[in-house]
């Protein structure tokens, strides 16, 4: 019906008429409590019927929740345990109000009345006798809403006068606003989230409590406790608009004031509290009659508030599976973009972005405890549901001392897995990723295009989006900040169109090494909670986005803005629940795990699904992560494939030797695996002057078992049938490193190479049988401790050269022997060992290929004329660490590795017993040839 003059007026008519109503029936009632005291006849009637409506009263009364009505004394509260299923409070019981009954005594009402469900705000009427009344009812209301709404409720409490000696439990309280610098301040934010909360949240739902458990995640009730009203806050005219504006719209974005009217002291000038509209009045008067439960015992107060914190969480964010529908798992594209929800109106993505623009890289900050970990988890298992593997490949780099992507060991998605990542290493993965967006730039050029989406419109042809993950990122800088930023630098500038994209995990936003320019390139950013005095500090955010931030709770939630950090865009939630196996919440097996997650990620994309290159910063490499090794671990390929593998790039599984020909009659020395992503560390020997090697360091056990790796390996690139092998070993076998060399050789005796095995008293006729020109088969003779063999030592004499004997036969094996495929190698554990028997910078040219460890400065000159071998473990940080250099590339084209060890536990002592487990487990397949 269209408003008129005439309608307006009879709705008037009809408020006065329902008021003089209301009036007449309190006459009535007053009327009938004195005839009740006046005619003898009517008491027993009316106590009669006084008395069943008080038995149905409480009938109702007993159906109200125990939490909502027991009192603190009772037992009850000493078995209350909180849950996930949180106590609704949308009415509350405020008190109790005494009644005379007719035979005048005093029975006793509930003041059941809206609490949550109020459409306005709960106004507590005292006065200056009554303070302690209203103050208790303040006290109740906070407490019992924090034990039933523990991670849906906060609290913002203005005591202005008490300073806090009202609410003496806020500290413990889960979760409170942070305070502006004025009461005025932080109604002004209260009223800013009210208008975000019905924009953005509640939308057209009608309001905050009738949303669902999980569309409020993330957000949460809150209750503004107000006391001193009016007298505090009639110097601040702001505070009262805005106390008037939460008290009428709070309601609806799940904002509630309750406060405090002492009605002992006057309202401000112009101002009425009808403006409170809608409001619950409880009258806490003295004159009411109000009874108050008493409050509860400091004991029973810390448990709550402890249960509180611990269900915080749980409470305020919903399950991964409301993300991750199975039914959906792995059918989205990504040629146009990846995303994920990692909660409630939290969305993580990478490429183009919905509304406008293009979103290439992210980072996310968040201070110790905050969640980030648990966040990368609910990120990482968000898109490998939702992506298969031909459509997105991870990185997942991990700070120098985490684990927290071990779990990802088996994740078809993930190309490289990196733990306890030493930052040369963090460089070197950055490194490698940088080089996969330089070969898709050629790839898009040779298209005549300028994108990943336009390349495989094209081409009609899957190039997945790679993403990878740093965490604790400020690692790449240490050490070398120039050189990480060298890496970096270009994947932030142009990563976006070749589909690679970098997510950085830091504590800050601001980390040393970092140019702002380059922090530009990042349009995703994200937080969890920070230290309070850090936030105000950075620039990632704007205004908007400080103010949520200071708000967030300590674990779990997280602020994110896919524009830059710009105001308007900001979106605040909690982070999925993803509980780890052996987590307590965990238990739940409605809920998923973040191992069974990936677990049916690696079930669905099937037994063809790819496993990870895993580093670890602090494990030992096996010979048998070498892929290549292990393929071909009885006999090689052909000479022809073999010379092809080798052309190929590291990437590609080759070796990057393009003068490895079959002419040349190669070996290949596999020593340890690089510091890099895809390499290990190999030295060819092949035909022609100077091809033998020095081993050098004193750790003996060590070289003893690169040594024995070497030999394991050879039949990946040498025929066993087509090898003589001579082992002259004068270490003494029960000396650590002792007998590992010739175990080794022992199983390329039983793969069919010729082997002859000796000590140091069998070493003149080993060396001269080897020594023989009419060998037909390449050979290899292996010298340990050759300081220890008295034949050679003696025979040496450092000022002239004697023509006959066991050194001159020495003198002319490493001289011309590798123009005839006979090649030495010698180990030994020092420069001062070598000299015993040669001159290292005159007889070392015979040497050009050299493996060591860290040198002294003396040892280092001797043998590359600088310093480069006293750097190894300053580089490394790593106790197998090695360097191998090819003096005719040059010393500055070392290469640095981890020398391999019979097992991945780095501290295990290097033993002949750990060496025959390796052989009979991963070498256990390999056929016997008997000759």
């Amino acid at each position: 019906m269209n408003s008129t003059p005439a309608s307006a007026t009879l709705r008037a008519e009809l408020t006065k008429t329902t008021q003089t109503v209301h009036t007449l029936e309190e006459t009535i009632r007053q009327q009938l409590g004195y005839l009740q005291g006046a005619v003898p006849l009517l008491p027993a009637e009316l106590q009669q019927r006084f008395t069943a409506e008080e038995a149905r009263v409480n009938e109702l009364y007993a159906l109200i929740p125990a939490p909502l009505r027991a009192p603190w004394q009772s037992d009850f509260w000493q078995s209350f345990e909180a849950d996930g299923d949180p106590t609704p409070l949308e009415y509350y019981l405020f008190g109790q109000l005494p009644i005379p009954m007719p035979d005048r005594r005093m029975a006793c009402r509930p003041v059941y009345q809206p609490l949550l469900r109020a459409e306005g705000a709960i106004i507590l009427l005292t006065d200056d006798s009554s303070l302690d009344r209203s103050r208790a009812l303040q006290r109740d209301i906070v407490l019992r809403t924090a034990t039933l709404l523990p991670g849906s409720s906060t609290f913002t409490l203005f005591d202005p006068k008490g300073l806090g000696a009202t609410f003496p439990f806020e500290a413990n309280l889960p979760r409170t606003r942070k305070a502006g610098s004025s009461i005025g301040e932080t109604l002004t934010t209260i009223t800013q989230d009210i208008q975000r909360i019905n924009q953005r949240v509640v939308g057209g739902a009608g309001r905050f409590l009738d949303l669902t458990k999980e569309a409020r995640s993330g957000e949460s009730f809150e209750i503004i406790a107000v006391v001193d009203f009016p007298s505090a806050y009639e110097r601040e005219p702001r505070a009262l608009e805005l106390l008037t504006r939460i008290g009428v719209s709070g309601p609806r974005a799940g904002r509630h004031l309750i406060l405090e009217y002492n009605t002992s002291s006057p309202l401000p000038r112009d101002f009425d509290m009808k403006a409170f509209e809608n409001a619950v009045v409880i009258d806490c008067r003295a004159e009411k009659g109000l009874q108050i439960t008493d409050f509860a015992t400091h004991e029973v107060i810390e448990r709550l508030l402890d249960q509180a914190e611990t269900h915080q969480r749980l409470q305020s964010s919903n399950s991964f599976n409301a993300l991750a529908p199975l039914e959906k798992m792995m059918s989205a594209s990504s040629a146009e973009r990846i995303e994920t929800p990692v909660g409630e109106r939290l969305n993580i993505l990478f490429g183009k972005h919905h509304s406008s623009g293009e979103v290439a890289h992210g980072v996310i900050a968040g201070q110790v405890g905050s969640g980030k970990s648990h966040l990368l988890h609910v990120i990482i298992s968000g898109l490998t549901s939702r992506y298969s593997p031909e459509e997105l490949k991870l990185y997942l780099l991990d700070a120098k001392h985490g684990v927290e992507f071990k779990v990802y060991k088996d994740l078809p998605h993930a190309e490289v897995v990196s733990l306890r990542t030493r930052p040369a290493i963090a460089r070197k993965i950055l490194a490698d990723f940088h080089a996969e967006m330089k070969r898709r730039y050629e790839l898009f050029k040779d298209e005549n295009v300028n994108n990943l989406a336009a390349w495989r419109s094209k081409t009609g042809k899957v190039l997945p989006r790679m993403l990878l993950i740093i965490d604790e990122y400020q690692l790449i800088f240490e050490g070398d900040a120039a050189a990480g930023m060298d890496e970096l630098g270009p994947i932030l500038r142009m990563g976006r169109a070749a589909g690679t994209h970098l997510l950085l995990c830091a504590q800050r936003f601001d980390v040393e090494g970092m140019r702002s320019s380059n922090f530009n390139e990042i349009h995703l950013r994200a937080s969890l909670s920070l230290a309070q005095d850090y936030i105000q500090t950075i620039s990632a955010f704007g205004t908007e986005g400080k103010r949520l931030i200071r708000d967030l709770a300590a674990s779990g939630e997280l602020v994110i803005n896919a524009q830059s950090g710009r105001d308007g865009d900001n979106h605040r939630g909690a982070v999925a629940r993803l509980a780890r196996r052996d987590d307590y919440a965990g238990a739940n097996g409605d809920q998923p795990t973040l191992e069974s997650v990936i677990e049916s990620i690696v079930s669905h994309v099937g037994p063809q699904a790819s496993r990870p290159i895993m580093l670890d910063g602090t494990m030992a490499s096996t010979l048998a992560d070498n892929a290549f090794v292990m393929q071909h671990r009885v006999a090689p390929p052909s000479a022809e494939e073999l010379q092809r593998i080798a052309a190929l790039p590291l990437r590609d599984g080759g070796f990057e030797e393009r003068m490895w020909t079959p002419s040349g009659k190669p070996i290949g020395l596999w020593l340890g695996r690089n510091f890099d992503v895809r390499s290990h560390a190999l030295c060819t020997l092949r035909r022609g002057r100077g091809q033998n090697m020095l081993m050098v360091g004193s750790r003996t056990e060590l070289r003893a078992t690169m040594l024995a790796n070497m030999l394991v390996g050879l039949p990946a690139t040498v025929a066993p049938q087509e090898l003589d092998l001579t082992v002259i070993d004068a270490l003494d076998p029960y000396l650590p490193g002792g007998g590992i060399v010739n175990t080794a050789a022992e199983y390329l005796r039983s793969l069919g190479a010729q082997v002859t095995l000796a000590d140091a008293s069998q070493a003149e006729a080993a060396l001269t049988a080897f020594a023989d020109t009419a060998h037909s088969r390449q050979g290899l003779l292996i010298l340990c401790e050759p300081d220890r063999i008295d034949a050679l030592v003696d025979g040496y004499d450092p000022y002239g050269a004697p023509e006959s004997g066991l050194w001159a036969t020495w003198r002319d094996l490493v001289r011309r022997g590798s123009d005839r495929s006979r090649h030495v190698i010698v180990s030994a554990e020092s420069v001062t060992a070598l000299q015993s028997f040669m001159n290292p910078s005159r007889d070392g040219r015979d040497f050009i290929h050299r493996v060591v460890q860290q040198l002294s400065a003396d040892d280092s000159m001797t043998l590359f004329s600088s310093l480069a071998a006293t750097q190894i473990e300053e580089m490394t940080e790593h106790p197998l660490a090695a360097m191998y250099v090819d003096l005719v590339k040059g010393e500055r084209a070392r290469n640095l590795f981890s020398s391999y060890a019979f097992d991945h536990d780095i501290s295990r002592e290097q033993t002949r017993e750990q060496l025959q487990v390796l052989l009979a487990t991963a070498f256990g397949e390999a056929t016997v040839v008997t000759e």
